[in-house]
């Protein structure tokens, strides 16, 4: 790990009432520009998600787009779905909470 880097953890926890994982970035230098704007433009997606206002049963394909918008402005992209609901036994990603899909040809991965 270098000071220039970004850090990425994924890390989650097992517990009685269920599975969970959390994601965190950090930086221990100096940002350059670059690694500020597309942290900038997930915080934007994250703000956005988080702000939405929807009716029971929206199906989460159909908010990932409030999460990636900023991103795709900039013709970024990540490569992975945006969220998902609590798991159970070992099962992180368990649905039926899911939010996004993944990739979309053409775009370019962070």
């Amino acid at each position: 790990l270098e000071r220039d880097q970004i850090f990425l953890i994924d890390t989650g926890g097992q517990y009685k009432d269920g599975t969970t994982d959390i994601t965190r970035t950090v930086h221990f230098g100096d940002p350059t520009a670059e690694q500020r704007r597309f942290y900038s433009r997930v915080l934007q997606g994250h703000m956005g998600l988080a702000r939405a206002v929807f009716p029971d049963g929206t199906p989460g394909l159909m908010l990932d787009m409030l999460a990636r918008q900023h991103l795709w402005r900039d013709g970024l992209n990540y490569g992975h779905g945006t969220g998902h609901g609590m798991g159970a036994y070992l099962n992180v990603h368990e649905g039926p909470m899911g939010i996004g899909g993944g990739t979309v040809l053409g775009s370019t991965i962070m």
